[in-house]
């Protein structure tokens, strides 16, 4: 059967020349395709090294480094705000003790100014009883009224100066008092407006912490963008190149096969032959 031989070289032809190596191309072009895919890779990945470099250089100063933000430099303002706070609280509280101890001592001299004014004693003898003392005044002296009267004047100045200098002592006690008040409150008000300065301190140093914190995490977005897109087309290439190997194999196993129906015309039992390919 020249013809039906003849017939069987030209398919074998056909599944040679155009089947097999267009299915041999085509798994070439996917192969290609991943390698190529996984050399972008390559080079994205010293590309976003570069990047991550270049973020401390001098264009990019001012947008990724911790200078850039004043980072160090908030941080000692809001440092030496802190440590002038606590001095000036301690200020404050030192007034405060000092008006406490000023208001006590303040209360032991004017109420003894008040007594003073109130519970004097009463001088011995008066000018209708001069001989309440007779040894001091005796009836022989003739200056004895006089002598009376000098001892009262006296008495009654030193009762006067006492009275007057425990009046003094109250008044000066209420000055002192009323002075370390206004240092307590003034140093109470400066404690105050440091303590809102420094929480100010505060919040800018936390808002230029945050705004490091989201430029640092942008960069590293933009960096490993390369990669991390790269990546995906990577993996897309090979989901597909998997989906083309599961069809390459078939038609490979559909070329094999006809190769091997093609084999069974030239054998005695013919049907035996095709069984066998059957589980090509």
């Amino acid at each position: 059967m020249p013809g039906m031989v003849a017939f069987i070289e030209e398919v074998r032809t056909i599944l040679d020349n155009k089947m097999r190596k267009e299915l041999y191309e085509q798994h070439n072009a996917t192969t290609r395709a991943l390698a190529a895919q996984y050399d972008a890779v390559l080079k994205c990945f010293v590309e976003d090294v570069e990047s991550y470099k270049n973020a401390s250089t001098a264009e990019n100063f001012s947008r990724y480094s911790p200078d850039g933000f004043r980072l160090p430099a908030l941080a000692d303002e809001h440092r030496n705000c802190r440590q002038i706070q606590a001095k000036v609280r301690v200020y404050w509280e030192d007034m405060e003790e000092l008006a406490k101890d000023a208001k006590a001592r303040m209360e032991v001299l004017c109420a003894y100014y008040a007594g003073n004014e109130t519970s004097r004693t009463f001088p011995v003898g008066t000018s209708r009883d001069c001989l309440f003392n007779t040894d001091r005044y005796p009836a022989v002296s003739g200056t004895r009224y006089i002598d009376f009267l000098k001892d009262q004047l006296a008495w009654w100045d030193k009762e006067y100066m006492k009275i007057r200098e425990s009046r003094e002592q109250c008044e000066r006690a209420k000055q002192d008092v009323a002075e370390y008040e206004r240092n307590a409150a003034e140093a109470k008000n400066a404690f105050d407006q440091t303590l809102t300065f420094c929480a100010k301190s505060q919040d800018t140093l936390d808002e230029a912490s945050c705004s490091y914190k989201a430029a640092v995490k942008e960069k590293c977005r933009e960096a490993g963008g390369c990669v991390d897109g790269n990546w995906t087309i990577y993996n897309r290439t090979l989901q597909q190149a998997k989906v083309e190997e599961t069809f390459l194999k078939a038609q490979m196993r559909a070329v094999m096969r006809i190769h091997c129906y093609l084999g069974v015309f030239e054998l005695k039992d013919v049907a035996a032959g095709i069984e066998t390919c059957k589980g090509k």
